[in-house]
Parts: structure tokens; sequence; C-alpha cells
């Protein structure tokens, strides 16, 4: 075997090893996001106390249409986390202002894709919670949208925060191998949470996805804090 054989193999267990890490680092909040989701499904099909505040979010949802998923995501995604980030082990708080209008304008930013997402999903396949409409849409996120949009543009705008905001720092820092050395594991862990999860959202009327998603995604981006930073940087989502 020749030694660029022999690297590039020692390279890709280096990867696997980092993707299972990941995975089993992050088992325990996986899974209770699982049972999360879990809850909210049940409680719009079988609690009908709920049924007046799924009705009031869902008439948001429609009345106020992009505006809607631009500030609830920033809110979910940015605000909550960045304001619970002191609950957590194994990362130093950063309560900065440009951490903050960081992690609100990130999440701002993403709100608009996934509401993007949702929209084009049920344009395609409808909107009948069909057990072929529920994998094919769970399909097209996890294995098209993840891996090519979601993974990538979280990767970049994070890095883009830890080289001080700087696109001169951050393109002379990256490389193939960086990359995919931390698009890896945040893949792996990405299948791991929302895999399960979206495939409950997709059984929801579309007003109530990105919602949903949003009431997920509250749990997911603190996760993110931990996981998808250096150690020795304080982190922000």
């Amino acid at each position: 075997m020749t030694e660029q054989a022999t690297s590039q193999r020692t390279w890709a267990a280096r990867i696997w090893q980092q993707a299972r890490h990941a995975t089993w680092a992050n088992r325990w909040p996986a899974l209770w996001l699982q049972v999360f989701g879990v809850a909210l499904l049940l409680s719009y099909y079988w609690l009908p106390a709920t049924a007046g505040i799924w009705d009031t979010v869902s008439h948001w949802k429609s009345h106020w249409g992009i505006g809607f998923a631009i500030v609830s995501t920033a809110i979910a995604g940015g605000l909550v986390p960045f304001c619970a980030q002191g609950l957590q082990r194994g990362k130093r708080p950063d309560y900065r202002l440009s951490s903050l209008v960081f992690a609100v304008g990130f999440w701002a930013a993403k709100g608009i894709e996934v509401d993007l997402l949702y929209t084009v999903q049920t344009r395609i396949w409808g909107d009948e919670p069909t057990l072929f409409v529920i994998i094919a849409k769970v399909l097209g996120d996890q294995l098209i949208y993840a891996p090519l949009i979601a993974v990538p543009d979280m990767l970049l705008g994070f890095a883009w925060k830890e080289h001080g905001y700087s696109f001169r720092r951050l393109w002379r820092a990256m490389s193939w191998r960086w990359f995919i050395d931390r698009a890896a594991p945040l893949t792996v862990m990405n299948w791991l949470v929302w895999i399960p999860a979206v495939a409950m959202i997709y059984l929801l009327p579309l007003p109530l996805q990105l919602p949903a998603q949003n009431l997920v995604l509250c749990f997911w981006s603190l996760v993110l804090l931990v996981a998808i930073s250096p150690p020795d940087t304080p982190s922000t989502d």
C-alpha cells in the first residue's frame, strides 16, 4: 500500500471516529429532542386543550408569512440559546454583544431558508401526511438540504465568527480537509437529531411546520454551542 493510500485510510478512520464520538457524546440531548418532538405531535393530534394554541400559531404564521419565519427563528435559534448558554456544561458562556448580534442575524437568515424549504417540499409532494409523502420529504430534507446547504452554511457561519468576522482570515484557514473534518461529525449528529424530528414535523400542516421546527431548534442550538466550535473559543449560534 502506498504512503498516500495509507494516509487517506488514516484520515478516513479519523473522520469516522469523530463522527462516532459526536454521536455518542450527544446521545442524550438527541434522545430528549425526540421525546420533546413526540410530545409536540401528541399535543396536536390527541390533546384538545392545546388546539387553541396551535390554531393561534397557525394563524400567525399564515398572516405574517416570511416575517414570522425570520422573527421566530431568530428568537428560537439565537436569542433563547444565547440567554440559556450559562446552563450548559463544557463551554464558557459568551455574552458579548457581537455574539448576540451574530446569533440573531444568523438564525434570522436560516428562518428564511427553512421556510423556503418547507414551502418547496409542500409544492412538490403536497400536504397530505401519507407515508410516501413523509418519507420523500425526510429524504429531501436530510440527504439533499442538510449536507449540501444546512451543514455547510452552519460551518462557514460559525467559522467566520471564530475568525473575528473576517472573510480574509476565514479564507486562509479553509481547505477541503478542514471542511470535511468538521462537516462529517456535524452531519452525523444532524441526522441523529433531525431525521426523526423532521419526520414528526412533516406530519403537521405547512403553517405549523416552521413553528414546531423552531421549538426543537431551541434545544438543537444549545447542542451546537458545544459541538460546532473549538473548545477554547467562546461560542454562540
